[in-house]
């Protein structure tokens, strides 16, 4: 790295730093529309999922759905082949919730409304997720039609999603 991008990067790294210590450390904030100053939510999973390491690291594992193996019955009742399209609505179940998510542990969820993904009267949402020392970033903005969310959501589970 040239000496010239130093200062820059440094820069950038203290941001970084302060900012992520500063959504760390929050532990309540005011009350705000139908939040009515809920401001941590506590994740308590079923505590008869067991997922082992080497389920984690199993790549073929990452493309089930532990949850759900098979489609719910709302979903496309007439269709021969509603379970296989049921997965392919989301592919990577098993790997956002349990391999780059802790849907799996119980954890605190810290922010403006950390029980639910968009903010309840549009605008924007935070949160963080706390656990052990692991400290796990959201935000989502939500405004008629327009949605846009990025990070760890309330189950734990890592997500993005842009829609205009």
């Amino acid at each position: 790295m040239a000496d010239h991008w130093r200062p820059s990067y440094r820069r950038l790294v203290w941001t970084i730093a302060i900012f992520s210590i500063f959504l760390a450390g929050c532990q309540s904030i005011g009350s705000r529309g139908s939040n009515k100053g809920k401001s941590v939510y506590k994740n308590t999973p079923d505590s008869s999922l067991r997922i082992s390491f080497v389920q984690k690291i199993n790549p073929i594992w990452w493309f089930g759905n532990i949850d759900e193996p098979k489609a719910p019955d709302w979903y496309r009742p007439e269709d021969p082949h509603r379970d296989f399209r049921y997965h392919l609505r989301n592919p990577f179940h098993n790997f956002t919730f349990y391999v780059i998510g802790i849907a799996d542990k119980e954890f605190v969820r810290m922010g403006r409304y950390p029980e639910a993904v968009a903010n309840p009267d549009q605008g924007w949402n935070w949160a963080v997720i706390k656990y052990g020392w692991l400290r796990l970033p959201f935000i989502s903005y939500h405004r008629g039609d327009f949605k846009f969310y990025i990070g760890w959501r309330p189950r734990g589970n890592f997500g993005f999603k842009l829609n205009f």
